[in-house]
């Protein structure tokens, strides 16, 4: 893949890549700061631009993932739009290579393939009686406001009764419903063994619970409990994390 280069046009996906970066949180001000900003987002995400009369151009060096240089050509007339798209391609560019901002990590847990590059975000909501709709609601608001990123590829909801996995390799809608649901009473049982039936769990008891077992899964720890494995069977979520790394979200803002 190296010195592979993307050449898009301007047209009418400046309003689909537009509310694409602000759903991953680049709100842009006026048309006079919005070039700016645009820049500086790039910057921050390790691309190098250049803007001339016709065309912008953005590139990024991924010796890390095999990937020499990427680039990435836009051209048109209006450049912040040419930007915009530019930069949206850049963010899905880095999703799929595992490149997510740790800065912009917002749930509790990501997961490391084996490869180092972000494969999974974790969120832990301890709500009862989680149903498959309301966890398709949850996704679908945390997308929308920035808490998950549906390019990174998968996505796990979490409580003490029940977990769901989302995979999103494939860019599914926003209403799409879990690739798999799979038991989490199991896993509170081995771990928390003091936990009386019916007994709920608050505050980071949860939480560290799932970061326990998921570090085992990880690990391929032999006395883990294997149900929610079962149920995860055929996802590629089990494959896409073993032999890598839990980041609990203490630690997001001290790596690299």
């Amino acid at each position: 893949m190296a010195g592979r280069r993307a050449v898009e046009t301007q047209d009418s996906r400046f309003v689909e890549t537009h509310q694409f970066i602000q759903q991953h949180g680049v709100v842009l001000d006026d048309r006079e700061s919005a070039t700016e900003q645009l820049v500086s987002e790039l910057a921050r995400r390790g691309w190098q631009w250049s803007l001339d009369v016709g065309s912008a151009e953005v590139t990024k060096a991924y010796t890390a993932t095999g990937t020499e240089r990427h680039s990435i050509l836009i051209t048109g007339s209006n450049p912040v739009e040419m930007l915009t798209i530019a930069l949206a391609r850049a963010i899905r560019f880095d999703l799929a290579y595992g490149h997510i901002p740790l800065e912009s990590i917002r749930t509790d847990f990501a997961l490391r393939g084996p490869d180092g590059r972000i494969v999974a975000l974790v969120e832990v909501k301890n709500r009862e009686r989680w149903t498959e709709r309301g966890a398709v609601r949850f996704r679908r608001n945390a997308v929308v406001h920035g808490i998950i990123d549906p390019y990174a590829q998968f996505f796990l909801l979490v409580s003490q009764d029940v977990g769901f996995v989302w995979d999103q390799r494939d860019h599914p809608p926003l209403d799409v419903l879990p690739s798999a649901q799979f038991p989490m009473s199991p896993v509170v049982s081995h771990y928390l063994r003091w936990v009386k039936p019916g007994e709920r769990l608050y505050g980071s008891g949860l939480e560290l619970t799932v970061e326990r077992w998921l570090s085992d899964v990880v690990d391929d720890v032999a006395s883990r409990p294997k149900e929610p494995e079962a149920a995860l069977a055929g996802t590629g979520f089990l494959e896409a994390i073993r032999g890598g790394a839990i980041i609990s979200g203490v630690h997001l803002d001290r790596l690299p």
